[in-house]
């Protein structure tokens, strides 16, 4: 059987038809003679991902944090759990 080539466009529209479908992947595409496997495959390929890659930063300069008549200057390396602990207790 001799395969359909489709543009970007003809998959965007399947991809669309399929959303407001509400059907299944296996059902969709059996009842459009579509394989599952590939639709789900070129789907992955033109859907962008729902995901951002950032990039975190370490702190550099020093914190202060003033509660009452205590000042307390941290650094990067004081772990924010010992800090937050310190802050309870003083409250």
């Amino acid at each position: 059987m001799k395969r359909e080539r489709r543009s970007a466009a003809q998959w965007q529209e399947l991809f669309s038809e399929f959303e407001g479908s509400g059907q299944k992947v296996t059902a969709f595409c059996a009842e459009r003679g579509l394989n599952a496997q590939y639709f789900s495959k070129r789907c992955r390929q033109f859907k962008p991902s729902p995901f951002v890659r950032v990039h975190a930063q370490t702190m550099t300069s020093p914190v202060t944090i003033q509660i009452a008549h205590v000042t307390l200057r941290c650094t990067a390396e004081t772990p924010p759990a010992w800090i937050a602990d310190l802050v309870h207790r003083l409250q």
